[in-house]
């Protein structure tokens, strides 16, 4: 089996399995869609990062683990969409009680979120990977004392077919060869 990698919009991912043009896609985990099956990939911590205009965060800030009801009135920099972040992070905000108060703006990329923070344009929610090394004011997001703020990715395929074995291999390879890009760390 040739293996070809292909970044999509999400939807366009949906669309190119229905089509039948791909046998699967790793996104973002959400609502169950009937005409996909689906297996676990990988899961990676959330981080908040504050904007340089947020005072109360960043001035005197040991950058410890801030909870989500902390940052619930903060506007928060998010993409257009099509990546999955964005439906993650109102996911949890709705299920925490609270509703996420968008940047009216949407940033191309996750890193242009990063540098946004930066400018003092919003406050950004990044997975850990996402998060420039040299990055120190990020804050790991929790949903209350205990429990990590995280997304989740899975390995989507349509329903009509077996679990293909070049897709159980795929899979298999993924979780045992390349342990770091499960991770969400491979360059």
């Amino acid at each position: 089996v040739e293996v070809f990698f292909k970044e999509c919009y999400l939807d366009d991912l949906a669309q190119r399995m229905e089509d039948e043009t791909i046998d699967l896609a790793i996104m973002p985990k959400r609502e169950r869609q009937p005409q996909f099956k689906t297996l676990p990939f990988y899961s990676e911590p959330l981080y908040f990062l504050p904007s340089e205009q947020q005072a109360g965060y960043v001035e005197n800030s040991d950058y410890s683990p801030i909870q989500l009801s902390e940052i619930a009135d903060e506007t928060i920099i998010v993409t257009a969409g099509g990546c999955g972040l964005r439906d993650t992070l109102n996911d949890l905000f709705t299920a925490q009680g609270l509703a996420m108060h968008e940047y009216s703006g949407h940033a191309v990329s996750y890193k242009v979120i990063e540098d946004w923070a930066g400018l003092g344009i919003g406050a950004g929610i990044l997975p850990e990977s996402r998060i420039s090394s040299e990055n120190e004011k990020k804050q790991p997001l929790m949903l209350d004392r205990t429990q990590k703020a995280i997304i989740e990715y899975e390995i989507s395929f349509p329903r009509n077919i077996k679990p293909a074995s070049h897709i159980s291999e795929f899979s298999h390879y993924l979780n045992e060869v390349v342990p770091q890009l499960l991770q969400g760390r491979a360059a």
